[in-house]
C-alpha cells in the first residue's frame, strides 16, 4: 500500500497538487469536517462511498469523485470493484483442482467493507465453479490464529488470505498447531527418559 501511495503521489506533484492520505473509520460526519477544511480536488476511495459520503462531497463541490458516485450503489462496477480482488485468488486456487476453499480476513473494522467484497468475490468464484461456499474466518494478526485454524470443522485444501499479514498470522497460527512444544524456535520439547 506505501508503494502504491508513493507513485500515486507522483501524478498530482507533476501538476502542483498534494495527495493527502487518510484511514476512514466509517463515520460520514467525520469525512464531511475533513472534506470541508481540506476543500480537496479529488477524491479517491479504496472502495465505493455510501450514499452520505457521496452527499457530503456533493456538499463540498468536490469535481472529482473515484469510484464515481454512480458506482457506489449495488450495480456492476460497485460489485467488480469490492469483490474483483477476492474473486482472483479463488479462481487460481480453484484452477489448481483445489476444491475446498477458505478466505481468511484480518479482524480490523476499519477494513469491514473491503472484507466482505473479497469474500463474496471468493464465493462467487465458487458457485461458479460448482463449489462449496467457502469457509470465511476473520483472524487477529498474531499466532492467535491457531485457535481459528484449529475450529475448522472440515480443513480447507486451500486458503485465500486478505493480504500478506493475514496470510503470515495464519502460517504462524498452522506451525503452531501442527508443532505443539516441538518446533524449531518454539518451546523446547520435554526429552522422555527412558
Amino acid at each position: 500500500m506505501a508503494e502504491l501511495v508513493d507513485r500515486a503521489a507522483q501524478v498530482p506533484a507533476d501538476a502542483g497538487l498534494t495527495l493527502i492520505t487518510h484511514v476512514h473509520i466509517g463515520r460520514d460526519d467525520d469525512l464531511a469536517r475533513l472534506w470541508t477544511a481540506l476543500a480537496p480536488a479529488a477524491v479517491f476511495g479504496m472502495r465505493p462511498f455510501t450514499a452520505g459520503e457521496t452527499a457530503a462531497m456533493k456538499h463540498a463541490n468536490i469535481a472529482v469523485v473515484l469510484p464515481s458516485p454512480e458506482q457506489s450503489g449495488h450495480d456492476v462496477g460497485s460489485t467488480l470493484w469490492l469483490n474483483g480482488v477476492g474473486r482472483l485468488p479463488a479462481q487460481y486456487l480453484i484452477g489448481k483442482g483445489h476444491t475446498r476453499l477458505a478466505y481468511v480476513l484480518p479482524d480490523d473494522p476499519r477494513l469491514r467493507a473491503l472484507d466482505q467484497g473479497r469474500a463474496e468475490g471468493a464465493a462467487q468464484a465458487c458457485a461458479e465453479a460448482g463449489l462449496p461456499v467457502p469457509i470465511v474466518s476473520t483472524i487477529p494478526l498474531d499466532t492467535a490464529a491457531a485457535e481459528t485454524v484449529a475450529g475448522w470443522r472440515q480443513p480447507p485444501a486451500a486458503v485465500c488470505a486478505y493480504n500478506d499479514e493475514v496470510a503470515l498470522a495464519l502460517l504462524a497460527g498452522m506451525r503452531k498447531l501442527a508443532c505443539g512444544t516441538g518446533c524449531p524456535g518454539g518451546p523446547a520439547r520435554r526429552r522422555r527418559s527412558r
